[in-house]
């Protein structure tokens, strides 16, 4: 029998690369459904209930702390690993749910049986080994299929393209709306941070002003989540204002951009999920209108990714990757982002 590792290389060797959360549902999803239609898994793993979502934990330890995966980092890819009924399934789950973010993907698996079920009792965001059994993944997804099936696939795939496109257009106005709001961008490399951008003098706001906003709009957020919202938050700002919300530096950790101050608070409270109140009281007055425009569009767009996901999407962008390359001898701990380079990349992308 093939295991979860065939599967992955085959779905790599097809996409080219792929987040590591987001491979780790689409093999559970393979598995799944060829429970439903074949009566049998793919591979013989078992997938784990954890807050994140399935994860196969022996695939979890192949790939801890890498976020992306290309075709062959698992090794060459075999094409006679499978029979052809089963890259039917495979091809069938790439073409279903290979077009959703790995957020979204992740907030379909935790709305379903076998992993709500497997969890029982157990609080969202708190750890959980428990095992989703097949027998439960055979009923759930086999009663899911019908006769006419395949055509309500297509009808599927086809609604999934057009929300994608209706997300990604809804996207662009607003930052367009907002941007323009604030008038034209001068030309790159021009503007003077924490200096006067317009003719008016900005009021800087603190990290933790930002943050406590942030938790007080989505009610519970983890901590790795809601430093990676500050910063788009301030990014954001910088591209569409010219002007950061906060002084505040982001260093170029493993873990994608990290503001130390904020980091330290989390460590302090030992907090696994972060409510209202924990880092401070909410002040409804410590942001300004724009400041609330800027960081609530931050949240709309971002604010459900799956915090690995949204980690591998920022390290792969360019303030901190050139933060990286400057290090020395490889010690990135202390590598700060430019808040220039935040400005261009981001910037660039309201064109």
């Amino acid at each position: 029998m093939p295991t979860i590792v065939d599967a992955a290389k085959y779905m790599l060797h097809k996409k080219g690369s792929c987040t590591t959360m987001k491979l780790q549902k689409l093999c559970y999803y393979s598995n799944a459904w060829a429970l439903a239609r074949m009566k049998r898994p793919l591979f013989g793993e078992d997938f784990r209930a954890w807050a994140s979502g399935p994860v196969c934990v022996e695939f979890f330890k192949m790939h801890k702390d890498v976020y992306v995966l290309k075709d062959g980092d698992l090794g060459e890819h075999d094409p006679d690993a499978f029979s052809s009924a089963e890259k039917t399934i495979l091809d069938d789950v790439l073409e279903d749910y290979g077009l959703l973010a790995p957020c979204q993907i992740t907030k379909l698996a935790l709305s379903e049986d076998p992993w709500i079920k497997a969890r029982g009792d157990t609080e969202p965001g708190l750890k959980c080994n428990a095992i989703i059994k097949k027998k439960a993944m055979a009923k759930f997804y086999k009663a899911q299929l019908a006769d006419d099936f395949v055509e309500k696939r297509d009808v599927m795939k086809e609604a999934k393209k057009e929300a994608k496109k209706a997300k990604t257009n809804k996207k662009d106005d607003k930052r367009k709306k907002l941007m323009k709001s604030k008038g034209k961008k001068g030309k790159k490399g021009k503007i003077s941070l924490g200096a006067k951008a317009t003719n008016k003098t900005p009021t800087l706001t603190t990290i933790f002003d930002v943050a406590k906003h942030i938790i007080h709009k989505k009610g519970s957020v983890t901590p790795m989540l809601l430093n990676k919202l500050c910063y788009l938050s301030n990014a954001s700002a910088l591209a569409s204002r010219e002007v950061p919300l906060f002084d505040n530096d982001f260093l170029a950790r493993n873990n994608g951009p990290v503001c130390l101050e904020l980091l330290q608070s989390f460590e302090k409270a030992r907090e696994i999920v972060l409510y209202e109140g924990d880092i401070g009281e909410y002040d409804e007055n410590a942001l300004a209108d724009d400041q609330k425009k800027c960081v609530d569009l931050i949240i709309e767009d971002y604010g459900d990714c799956f915090p690995p996901d949204l980690t591998a999407i920022l390290c792969g962008e360019r303030p901190w990757l050139e933060a990286r390359a400057k290090c020395i001898s490889g010690d990135c701990m202390n590598a700060k982002i430019s808040k220039l380079d935040m400005y261009e990349y981001h910037a660039g992308t309201l064109d």
